[in-house]
């Protein structure tokens, strides 16, 4: 599963955007241990969802996902 975060940049530089691939299964306990949470994206005209990441999930996000700098295109699977 792959997904894409922004986080706010300096002022005036705008987001930097991060994509993470990371199994199913990890995200499913991160949420269930409280150390992530899905919610809807509000006020917008499309159906998405956003997470919020506490900080003990990175430990293992270190371990389970593959962080990289989004390059604007889809990942390859093949």
């Amino acid at each position: 599963m792959v997904f894409r975060f922004s986080g706010p940049g300096n002022t005036g530089r705008g987001y930097t955007v991060i994509e993470i691939d990371i199994p199913e299964d990890v995200l499913e306990q991160l949420i269930a241990a409280r150390q992530a949470i899905r919610s809807a994206i509000a006020n917008v005209p499309f159906r998405a969802q956003q997470y919020w990441f506490d900080l003990g999930a990175f430990e293992m996000l270190n371990a389970r996902a593959t962080l990289r700098p989004y390059a604007g295109q889809e990942p390859s699977h093949g």
